[in-house]
This record gives structure tokens, C-alpha cells and sequence, in this order.
């Protein structure tokens, strides 16, 4: 929050890796605008396998090499993400952003990362982010988000 206060930066960017719901976000983002940040974009969880990722690629997709992956996926994930959406949905100069809704369809979720090699895995585990798998995320949904967050009016 201090160097938040002393930055004041155009664009604060929150993510957390569980217990999304049990999170004040009203209370947090307006702290962070009060402090000086023109917009908060909180991000919502990521695609979590169980046991990890790698395990059920290995156990189940080595030979069809499938892109998404429904086995062992947290399906809680999915109604975390819509509440968590809901709650923030109308907090001035916050935006959410769910990553579920860029990389999963039809209750599955991308395992590969498009364009790479057929084994550069989207996470590393049960649902850290592999290298590749932030640098896909990065350059296919906060890229082209980024001018309009950065550019919206007060």
C-alpha cells in the first residue's frame, strides 16, 4: 500500500492463487483507488488440476496430445469465478478479468500451450503457471487489454 501511495499508478493488477471469496475486494480496491491508483483490475483464478497438471497429461493425453483437458479440473473454480465476477461487477474503476473464461470451454481447460511444443504444459502443477504458460496468457489477454485499461477516463 506504500508504494502504492507514493507511485500512484495508473493500473494496479490483483491476483491471488485461492480463497478468492473470503476476500474484501470492496473494501481493498477502494483503499488502492484511495491511495492514488486510477483503476484495479483483480484477477480471477486459474485452471487447477488434481492432482497436478503434469501428472494427468501423463496419464491420460500423452498419446492423443489433447489441447484441453477436463480430467481432474476444479470445477469449483468455475462458481468461484462467477461470484467473484458478480461482486465486483459494479465497483467504480475496477474491471475483472477471468482467466477461466479465456482458457476453458465446454468443462475443459487449455493444458497446452498453443503453438509451442505439443508438451509445454499451461501450469507446472496442480495450477502454478509454467513459463510459457504466463507468457501465453500475457500476450493473448492482458496485451490487448492493456490500451484500454490503460487509456479509460476517469
Amino acid at each position: 500500500m506504500r508504494a502504492i501511495a507514493e507511485l500512484r499508478p495508473d493500473l494496479v493488477i490483483l491476483a491471488q492463487n485461492a480463497e478468492h471469496l473470503d476476500t474484501d475486494w470492496a473494501t481493498l480496491t477502494a483503499r488502492i483507488l484511495e491511495l492514488g491508483a486510477r483503476d484495479v483490475v483483480v484477477v480471477g483464478p486459474s485452471p487447477m488440476w488434481d492432482p497436478t497438471l503434469p501428472r494427468v497429461y501423463a496419464m491420460r493425453h500423452m498419446q492423443d496430445r489433447a489441447q484441453y483437458v477436463s480430467e481432474g479440473l476444479n470445477t469449483d473454480a468455475f462458481d468461484i469465478d462467477r461470484q467473484l465476477a458478480d461482486r465486483l461487477a459494479n465497483l467504480p474503476h475496477v474491471r475483472y478479468v477471468s482467466l477461466l473464461k479465456h482458457l476453458c470451454k465446454d468443462g475443459a481447460c487449455l493444458a497446452v500451450v498453443p503453438g509451442g511444443d505439443p508438451f509445454d504444459l499451461l501450469a507446472i502443477d496442480y495450477g502454478h503457471l509454467s513459463p510459457k504458460g504466463s507468457s501465453y496468457i500475457g500476450r493473448t489477454l492482458f496485451k490487448p487489454l492493456l490500451p484500454t485499461l490503460l487509456g479509460g477516463a476517469r
